[in-house]
């Protein structure tokens, strides 16, 4: 038997392993943005681990907060699996709990899903903060962008950039971007101020009529668009208090 055939049957061997070994997953990166706060406190908890140890609803659950899901501080990048996440970010100041209920009050909705003010029981001291439910897709980056300012007022576009860091490299064209816009229904005369804004990487927040509308670029190609009803800086959502283990 040749030397060469023997090569030859040794690679066809090599190449059969290889196709047989499924390919381990990227995990593209989550990354956790913030303005108005630099180094705010993230904590990442997948949405399976709450429902198993809360009958809460996700994002008002003291499981989000517990110690092991801490992951840093904004800006901040970690490797997570694909699956559906509650992304907690906590303003760093510790305040006393009647100065986090009103920091709590003075500053607006901008997408979350529940805001809390959440205590520290080895300092005895309270956090304000945003949580956002999120799902990670395969082979694609996340961004989740905290944005902790007071409301603007009806028809300004409040247009804020991230405290240090950057989002995930958004390249839709100003086309697909507008067409996002146009499907979930933003104002037409907005659009515009709110595509350019997006696309260089800053969260857009808006109230229009009775509307609100937080917006920004979250993956390459893909907004993260969300409205609520326009009723005060909560925008509807209950503030939760809460005190994890």
């Amino acid at each position: 038997m040749g030397r060469a055939y023997v090569m030859m049957l040794a690679a066809a061997a090599l190449g059969a392993l290889t196709s047989a070994v499924p390919a381990a997953p990227v995990n593209d990166p989550l990354v956790v943005l913030s303005a108005g706060a630099a180094g705010a406190l993230v904590y990442v908890a997948p949405t399976a681990r709450v429902r198993e140890q809360t009958a809460e609803s996700l994002e008002a659950s003291e499981v989000a907060f517990r110690r092991g899901f801490y992951r840093g501080v904004t800006p901040l990048q970690v490797s997570v699996p694909p699956g559906e996440y509650v992304v907690s970010v906590a303003l760093p100041t510790e305040y006393n709990m009647r100065e986090a209920m009103r920091r709590a009050a003075e500053l607006t909705w901008d997408g979350y899903n529940q805001h809390a003010i959440v205590l520290d029981s080895r300092t005895d001291t309270w956090r304000y903060a945003h949580s956002y439910v999120v799902k990670k897709v395969a082979g694609e980056p996340l961004t989740v962008f905290a944005a902790f300012t007071p409301p603007g007022t009806p028809g300004q576009c409040a247009v804020l950039s991230p405290a240090g860091g950057t989002a995930v490299a958004f390249t839709a064209t100003a086309e697909e971007t507008l067409a996002q816009l146009d499907a979930a229904g933003l104002p037409g005369p907005f659009a515009g101020e709110v595509a350019d804004a997006v696309m260089a990487g800053k969260k857009v927040l808006l109230t229009t009529g009775d509307t609100r509308w937080a917006v920004y670029a979250a993956g390459r190609a893909t907004l993260d668009i969300r409205r609520a009803r326009a009723t005060g800086t909560w925008s509807g959502r209950r503030l939760s208090v809460l005190t994890p283990e």
